[in-house]
């Protein structure tokens, strides 16, 4: 080994060195967890929940608009093209015009199929944020609710078989709920962040177990005549009523509120809070009949995860139809040149097919046009209009 080759390892194995934390930084880095979506962050009240909820679900009620947009555009062209292709007396003209009209179905039909996948993987998940804001919405009936000692005469006391006295309680839905819903309403923002369903990792979610925190008035103040030890804490009922003196009409009974108590518990939806990533262990398991929270959380890990998949239409060019095997089945099956192809899509024996939709469809998009103008958008047909016929051209009907 010559010393400029010993000078070159040497140099290599420096650059390994220096090379090796910065590796190290690059794939911590990578591995560190996304931020959270911030609107998500800001809950703090059953309303916040609810919002955010109301948000999710519109998200994956319209997971499907961009199929349906091709959808739409799917069905406008397959329209024209069969209305061109009814009114073709030219039989290689009107072959081609079912090649047009086969490729634009198998994309609409792609499309119509996909949407329906799409939205079908979704509604487990938006029926779960359903059942979510029905339980948000108990909460905040709870939080309402006021008990206390009716004010009226109709307690009672005897003394068989033991000393009693029974107090009448007065359940009323009197107190304001824990908050309103104005507010997010109206803004689109939650503590004035606009959520982002893309950026969501991990969400305060509301359990069913939590629910009667949400009654504030759990504390019944009893006022005795004299002797009640001072700050005795800690005591059963009968040790913290023993010392004290209940006598005439110095007693008295009173239910206090207490401070609002979190409802929601943290939801790691994604493992390593990594969006459209794997479940989170918590969560990945879950079932119906396990913890509902946890199952939310699952089947938002699932369906926030889909990504529509819109298929595009065929560039109507001579290149692109030639190889959309929906326009060569079709056209192969109509023109009695091709018939007697076994298979129009195998490339050993369907090159003179190909060659042919090349040259009759146009080598890009405005030769086609200028070739197809005359028989599909300027091609006058007879439609019903109001109970009337009128003549129409396809480019005006479609």
């Amino acid at each position: 080994m010559t010393s400029r080759t010993k000078e070159k390892t040497k140099i290599t194995g420096v650059q390994k060195h220096l090379l090796l934390p910065f590796l190290l930084w690059a794939v911590m880095r990578t591995a560190t967890a996304d931020e959270n979506d911030p609107a998500a962050e800001a809950i703090t009240t059953l309303c916040d929940e609810d919002y955010y909820l109301e948000t999710l679900q519109a998200h994956l009620l319209n997971i499907g608009s961009t199929l349906q947009t091709q959808i739409d555009v799917g069905n406008a062209a397959t329209r024209k093209f069969r209305l061109a292709e009814a009114a073709s007396t030219n039989p290689e003209l009107r072959c081609l015009l079912r090649g047009l009209t086969a490729g634009a179905t198998a994309k609409l039909n792609e499309n119509k199929q996909a949407k329906a996948k799409i939205e079908s993987d979704a509604a487990a998940a938006i029926e779960g944020i359903r059942q979510q804001r029905t339980l948000i919405a108990t909460a905040l009936k709870l939080s309402t609710v006021k008990l206390g000692v009716d004010s009226t005469a109709v307690h009672t006391a005897q003394n068989t078989p033991a000393h009693t006295a029974t107090l009448q309680m007065a359940v009323t839905t009197d107190e304001p709920a824990q908050c309103t819903r104005e507010q997010g309403q109206n803004s689109k923002l939650l503590q004035g962040k606009k959520p982002d369903a893309t950026k969501l990792h991990k969400l305060k979610l509301t359990t069913a177990a939590n629910l009667a925190k949400a009654i504030r008035t759990a504390k019944l103040k009893l006022t005795a005549q004299s002797s009640c030890a001072n700050n005795a804490a800690g005591q059963t009922i009968a040790q913290a009523l023993a010392s004290c003196t209940f006598h005439g009409s110095t007693a008295t009974a009173a239910y206090e509120p207490t401070q609002s108590s979190p409802l929601q518990t943290e939801t790691h939806i994604y493992a390593n809070d990594k969006p459209k990533g794997d479940c989170h262990s918590d969560v990945a398991k879950a079932t119906k009949t396990s913890d509902r929270r946890l199952y939310l959380g699952k089947l938002l890990c699932e369906a926030l995860s889909l990504t529509p998949q819109p298929v595009m239409m065929t560039e109507l060019s001579g290149p692109a139809l030639a190889a959309d095997t929906a326009v060569v089945a079709a056209v192969a099956a109509c023109n009695p040149e091709f018939s007697d192809l076994k298979d129009p899509s195998d490339s050993k024996t369907n090159k003179a097919l190909l060659q042919y939709l090349q040259k009759a469809y146009g080598k890009d998009k405005a030769e086609l046009q200028t070739k197809f103008a005359t028989f599909i958008d300027k091609k006058t047909v007879k439609v019903k209009e109001n109970g009337h016929i009128k003549t129409k051209t396809i480019g005006d009907v479609t």
